[in-house]
């Protein structure tokens, strides 16, 4: 598996946070080349406007591309996602608000705040 990560420190209102969901959701980046679909741990759409709401006050936002090496074998990588955001909330201790997408091109985009810890 590969992993990319990115930690982004959030600067005034979220507008490069909000800037980056819009960017995930435009015309073109989904698998069938529609919009991206934003979704969650317990939802299959995820809504863009409540998650920054949520991660308003977090300091920083970690934002992953996770690409499985068997992903073009797997016909929907959002339960694998689902899985290791789970195993991610559990080997930190605490709980994670996220949002993903899948790409088009075999890989997962996300974006985690952490809540209930302190900030850094």
């Amino acid at each position: 598996m590969t992993v990319k990560a990115q930690v982004v420190r959030q600067a005034g209102k979220g507008g490069g946070v909000a800037a980056h969901l819009r960017y995930i959701q435009r015309e073109g980046t989904s698998r069938d080349g529609e919009r991206g679909v934003l979704y969650g741990a317990e939802t299959d759409r995820a809504d863009a406007k409540a998650f920054l709401e949520r991660g308003a006050e977090d300091r920083h936002q970690f934002r992953f591309i996770v690409s499985p090496e068997d992903a073009d074998r797997m016909e929907d990588l959002t339960d694998f996602t689902r899985e290791l955001m789970t195993q991610m909330e559990a080997d930190l201790g605490t709980r994670l608000e996220w949002v993903s997408f899948q790409s088009p091109i075999q890989f997962e985009k996300m974006a985690a705040n952490r809540t209930n810890v302190s900030p850094f």
